[in-house]
């Protein structure tokens, strides 16, 4: 028998463990029941085979508003798809609110501190009223979906009942949305590459305000007073990395459009994102302004004159080429060092709003145009492209370390300017000029890609290094 004292603790602690396990046994109920048996009985009415609504169930899990494409490819008619998903999302909200409940009863820690949270909300009566309301809205939000909006209208008590149904109506909405674009895919490319297309503009024109107002133009003049580093400079970016292209362009069998791209990359000197990379190598940032406005500016006058070298045979829009450089990359830049010589104290303040809006700008051309070549994207893998790639911009990167001198600092600075390419010059002149062969630009976005991915982990095994 067990002593008095510790029969009481075993049947108070039983007795807590109730209201527990009763929370999880409804949570599972919920779940099991809204998620999985209403539609698998629905399917039974309408002779939808349970094999195919299950599949879709554990799509959804997985994919969240994402998986009606799924459902598509399943065979499953648009109404079958949003009622699944409908009744998958109140189940699956309804089981998060009781697994929450459960958290809070078995811990009065986590008690205290949902009891704080309230009181604090109970200053702001409108977060009360119209909380549940963004459920809606809240249900969109990448990384968040289903499975986090639940958690917040349940940290914030809000009312259960509208915040499940607003948030399963959001989940439907979004759900309604992307099955829309499953069965308009051509709609759902368009919209990758317009998003491409703009934000190669917005790219272009804010990465060379943001590489003007980070530098003043003294600092500038002062780095290419170093004229055995600009001429190192400039016979790594405009003699070797080109010569480097055109012999894997000579003696490898790629196809046209990947020729074109990998040509147009090599041919665009002024690495976009130096300053960054070279503070991630702790390289010597002294010279970096230098080592990013003259290359850029005579990229806009060496590619047009270069390309047809690199490409013999293959017919180029040379004045076109010109023109865009001059519209997208020397304008922009040269009215951005005015703008810097003119007024400081803005163009300083400013310089990391335009960094931001460059990197958000390159990120939605990259995601725009694999997004909406994404066959393309497929079928680069397998022809010696991604090689190719990675033999172009090793070489380009060793010739750099090798060419930089005695001093660490700037052997990595110098690498990293004759490896990584100007994506600004490259991505425009692709994508604004060879439209018709998604090849080129997705070579130009997928070098692009694979350099900053190269640079960054060879940046930071270079920096645990030290020097």
């Amino acid at each position: 028998m067990l002593p008095e004292g510790e029969g009481i603790e075993t049947a108070e602690n039983q007795s807590g463990k109730r209201p527990v396990l009763k929370k999880i046994g409804k949570a599972i109920m919920f779940f099991v029941v809204f998620a999985m048996a209403i539609p698998i009985a629905l399917g039974l009415i309408f002779g939808v085979p349970p094999g195919k609504i299950l599949s879709l169930i554990g799509s959804t899990i997985l994919l969240q508003a994402g998986a009606p494409p799924v459902g598509v490819g399943l065979g499953l008619t648009n109404p079958t798809i949003i009622v699944i998903m409908a009744c998958f999302a109140l189940g699956m909200v309804a089981a998060i609110s009781e697994a929450c409940d459960s958290l809070a009863t078995s811990s009065e820690r986590v008690r205290a501190w949902i009891d704080n949270m309230e009181q604090k909300t109970r200053e702001y009566p409108q977060i009360q009223r119209f909380g549940p309301v963004s459920c809606i809205l809240i249900a969109w939000i990448p990384g968040i979906g289903l499975y986090g909006t639940p958690v917040i209208s349940w940290v914030l008590r809000w009312k259960r009942i509208p915040s499940t149904l607003f948030t399963v109506a959001g989940f439907t909405i979004a759900s309604i949305f992307v099955l829309y674009f499953a069965n308009n895919l051509d709609i759902l490319w368009g919209l990758f590459l317009l998003a491409g297309a703009v934000g190669v503009v917005i790219f272009a024109v804010v990465s060379m305000l943001s590489l003007a107002f980070t530098f003043t133009i003294p600092e500038i003049l002062a780095t290419l007073k170093n004229s055995r580093l600009m001429v190192l400079t400039l016979l790594a970016n405009f003699v070797l990395v080109p010569l480097v292209a055109f012999l894997i362009i000579r003696y490898t069998n790629l196809p046209e459009g990947y020729r074109i791209g990998l040509a147009i990359a090599a041919a665009a000197a002024g690495a976009t994102f130096l300053l960054k990379l070279t503070t991630t190598v702790k390289g010597n940032t002294a010279p970096v302004g230098g080592l990013m406005v003259l290359p850029t500016l005579v990229t806009v006058a060496f590619m047009p004159l270069v390309l047809p070298f690199l490409l013999p045979g293959i017919p180029l829009d040379i004045l076109g080429i010109a023109e865009v450089l001059v519209l997208l990359i020397l304008i922009p830049l040269g009215l951005g060092l005015f703008a810097r010589s003119r007024y400081p104290d803005a163009t300083t303040r400013y310089a990391p709003l335009t960094a931001k809006v460059s990197a958000v700008a390159l990120g939605a051309v990259i995601v725009g145009f694999l997004g909406g070549n994404l066959q393309g994207f497929l079928g680069i893998f397998g022809t010696g492209a991604i090689l190719a790639i990675l033999v172009f911009l090793l070489v380009a990167l060793g010739i750099g370390y090798l060419l930089g001198g005695p001093d660490q600092g700037n052997r990595r600075v110098l690498a990293l300017a004759s490896g990584q390419r100007n994506l600004a010059a490259a991505t425009a002149v692709a994508s604004l000029l060879f439209w018709g062969d998604p090849d080129v630009i997705v070579m130009v976005v997928v070098t692009g890609l694979v350099g900053l991915i190269l640079f960054m982990v060879l940046g930071k095994r270079l920096a645990m290094k030290g020097t």
